[in-house]
């Protein structure tokens, strides 16, 4: 009973917030928000290990949903959205495909359970995550634009005008 309510507690937390998440990325794109979530997300999950109450548990729980499934995944999505255009559908499903990795984290879990104790696996688990999202941090870019790309890798668009009520023309 304890775990489903603070699953249930952790996901209504996160799921109140996403919109935060949603606002920090238009406003301040993808690398920002990543950036930002670094530090706290790896600090949370390293911070479990040290968990002593089910109160301290409910909140470090709350945050990591939050900083973790929410915004990494928010972030990732909206980084596909902004890249691919055209073929937006394929990025998405290779972004689909990489989450695959989670149906065998409980596997690697156990494993790191059974071998390390459960306090520090999270100890690990922060180092790895940290790193991960460190490495993204090289890589991503907010906007092809930004780098003086177009999405798809379409190497030069044709600027499009329509006005209100007209059909889109090419110049």
């Amino acid at each position: 009973m304890q775990i489903s309510t603070l699953w249930i507690a952790a996901s209504l937390f996160s799921a109140s917030l996403v919109g935060v998440t949603g606002y920090a990325l238009d406003r301040w794109g993808s690398r920002r928000v990543l950036a930002c979530a670094l530090v706290p997300y790896v600090a949370t999950i390293y911070s479990l290990q040290y968990a002593n109450s089910f109160g301290y548990l409910v909140a470090l729980v709350a945050l990591m949903r939050f900083l973790g499934p929410e915004t990494l995944m928010l972030t990732a999505n909206s980084t596909v959205n902004r890249w691919f255009i055209a073929k937006r559908g394929r990025a998405t499903a290779l972004l689909g495909v990489s989450r695959l990795f989670f149906y065998a984290e409980p596997v690697l879990m156990a494993t790191l359970i059974e071998h390390n104790g459960w306090r520090k696996t999270y100890g690990i688990l922060a180092v790895a995550c940290g790193a991960l999202i460190a490495l993204s941090l090289v890589y991503i870019r907010d906007s092809p634009e930004s780098c003086g790309l177009h999405p798809d890798g379409v190497v030069a668009y044709t600027k499009l005008k329509a006005r209100p009520g007209e059909a889109i023309a090419e110049e």
